[in-house]
């Protein structure tokens, strides 16, 4: 016999992808570990594993007296006290957790990624074919290779050489014309 049954997530086997669930309406009975459904899972993987307490709906085999053995959880839903994150779901994809959202606009093409830590990648070459703006700080470990001309609305200091107001030593002759190099700033002048 194949059962609908409502319950709550009791506990997860996140190596296995399985969890066991609370059914209230079989007298708060606790199933085995049941597999999570998932939208891939051979060459092409999605994982995503529920937390404890989450509702769930499962799919039940087995005799009535046999208990709560076999199944499998379909997934969950959402209700009015536990909302869909936005109002228009059929234009977005989102996957929304305690330490960030991600938002697919599948209309616009538009990515918003909005996370509490970082995000780390590691591959060994990343390429942009777009105009890249990034508003805050930039700490860089290796160096930039530029076809074009580098363009700075603020002073370029580099090695305490200031771009825009370093002093020059001046040539034994003492000619203004031909200088030596760029000195640190507050050097000689």
């Amino acid at each position: 016999m194949v059962e609908l049954h409502f319950g709550r997530i009791n506990s997860i086997d996140v190596k296995k992808n399985t969890a066991k669930v609370l059914l209230p309406e079989l007298d708060n009975k606790i199933t085995n570990p049941l597999p999570i459904l998932t939208e891939a899972s051979k060459e092409d993987k999605e994982f995503f594993t529920y937390r404890e307490g989450t509702q769930v709906a499962c799919l039940l085999i087995g005799n009535k007296g046999s208990g709560v053995k076999r199944g499998v959880i379909l997934g969950t839903w959402f209700t009015d006290l536990i909302p869909c994150p936005s109002g228009t779901a059929v234009e977005k994809r989102i996957w929304e957790y305690p330490g960030g959202r991600i938002e697919l606009n599948k209309n616009t093409g538009n990515l918003s990624i909005n996370l509490v830590e970082k995000i780390t990648i590691t591959v060994p070459e990343i390429e942009i074919n777009a105009h890249v703006t990034i508003n805050g700080d930039i700490d860089q470990t290796g160096g930039i290779n530029s076809t074009k001309t580098i363009n700075s609305n603020e002073d370029v200091t580099t090695k305490g050489v200031s771009l825009l107001e370093h002093p020059h030593s001046y040539t034994d002759d003492g000619s203004p014309k031909t200088t030596g190099a760029p000195i640190p700033s507050g050097g000689i002048k």
